[in-house]
């Protein structure tokens, strides 16, 4: 359980609503590593920089829908076909092994 109070120039809040927290073990962050091109993405997406096995791929719109896509590794890159996408910006969340990275993707 994760729950936050706030102290300024003496006044305290009120702590704020509980807010389970699960660890899992898995790393969890902006990956520096994994780069995406073209971005913004028009017919293809290419990923690079990737050092583990996909095991795992999510993309995520602005309204928090989740969208098919599959890529398909090519020597060091993979890569997907987003012709099928709406213009808009998305939040790819890749897992490889234990760490899990994500990317804004932008599909004009």
């Amino acid at each position: 359980i994760y729950k936050v109070q706030v102290t300024i120039d003496g006044c305290v809040s009120e702590f704020s609503a509980d807010v389970p927290l699960i660890v899992t073990g898995d790393l969890v962050g902006v990956s520096s590593t994994v780069s995406s091109y073209p971005n913004p993405a028009e017919n293809y997406l290419e990923l690079s920089g990737i050092k583990g096995e996909l095991s795992g791929v999510q993309l995520v719109d602005l309204a928090g829908r989740r969208n098919t896509i599959e890529f398909e590794k090519r020597g060091d890159v993979y890569d997907a076909n987003v012709q099928h996408l709406t213009q808009g910006i998305y939040l790819l969340q890749l897992k490889e092994e234990s760490r899990i990275s994500r990317i804004k993707v932008v599909k004009k």
